[in-house]
């Protein structure tokens, strides 16, 4: 099923339309092409839809209440989009035909940064901290997932080593962002990216351990 929009409205509220202002989509067709009586097709029109992490990893659709000018007259319609399944930050929705006097308009997906979790392409990363007494003795942690009807991944913190930029890392292979079909079918049918956990030591060693230490 859908979301709804901000404010708990059933759709966006997009503003009118001026297309003096908007850049070219490269992906959006029919630019340049004759338009009713020779005149030009008007430029598309672009605007930027801002997504969640969680929006963007579990698929949603929006609508959206758009206004623009036909002849000189405002003129208000809703449109929806369905977002798939791990769509990235760029992906392009074009409505040919539904922007300014007949031109496109198209919607540029936009991630909105999230608290905890970074993407990194169809891979999540997560930053944790840990304890030096922790991490000697391989303890055990549960790191959760985006999702959070998704149980937490148990981590051993003796499984960290060195990545190429020399932080602590372990991968969890299939945590991460769901593939698409076509993805899918090149990676043999794997489905999601991996969840890279990223330690932060705390070399402070309690004072008992001090003590033994200087012993």
């Amino acid at each position: 099923g859908g979301m709804g929009g901000m404010g708990g409205s059933p759709f966006f509220e997009m503003p009118g339309f001026d297309t003096s202002s908007d850049s070219e989509s490269p992906h959006a067709g029919g630019h340049g092409r004759a338009h009713g009586h020779g005149t030009p097709k008007p430029p598309p029109v672009t605007r930027e839809l801002q997504l969640t992490l969680e929006e963007l990893y579990a698929g949603v659709t929006k609508r959206l209440r758009v206004t623009r000018r036909v002849r000189g007259q405002a003129e208000s319609k809703v449109l929806e989009i369905e977002a798939k399944p791990g769509w990235k930050a760029g992906t392009k929705v074009t409505f040919a035909g539904e922007g300014d006097d007949g031109g496109d308009l198209v919607f540029v997906i936009g991630e909105k940064a999230h608290a905890r979790f970074r993407r990194a392409g169809d891979d999540l990363e997560v930053h944790a901290a840990c304890a030096l007494a922790d991490l000697l003795r391989g303890k055990a942690v549960d790191v959760p997932h985006l999702d959070p009807a998704v149980p937490p991944a148990t981590v051993r913190l003796d499984a960290l080593a060195p990545d190429q930029n020399g932080r602590l890392c372990v991968r969890v292979v299939g945590r991460g962002m769901p593939l698409s079909s076509a993805k899918r079918e090149r990676g043999g049918g794997r489905a999601f990216g991996d969840l890279l956990v990223v330690a932060h030591v705390d070399c402070a060693l309690p004072a008992a351990q001090r003590d033994a230490v200087r012993a």
